[in-house]
């Protein structure tokens, strides 16, 4: 299942349901335990993302035949939001 085209504050996307998984009740300790996982695990894997991310828009790219219009990127460059 794909969505119709979605904006936010970095662009135009499209999002694609991969799975529904069935809620669980689990403990607040259990609860704590997952969730400072995922706060962690950004920081410690930053650079491996960026390349995996890298990797997968290069293939796109070259799957695709994408263009950048790089004058229209330039142009669009200060608006963009600063992280």
């Amino acid at each position: 299942e794909i969505s119709g085209p979605v904006r936010t504050d970095f662009g135009w996307h499209l999002l694609q349901l991969v799975d529904i998984k069935p809620p669980i009740n689990i403990s607040f300790e259990d609860a704590k335990a997952e969730i400072r996982k995922y706060m962690v695990l950004p920081k410690k894997n930053a650079g491996v993302r960026r390349a995996t991310r890298r990797q997968y828009l290069t293939g796109l790219r070259q799957k695709y035949a994408v263009t950048i219009n790089q004058e229209v990127v330039e142009a669009m460059a200060p608006e963009l939001p600063v992280h």
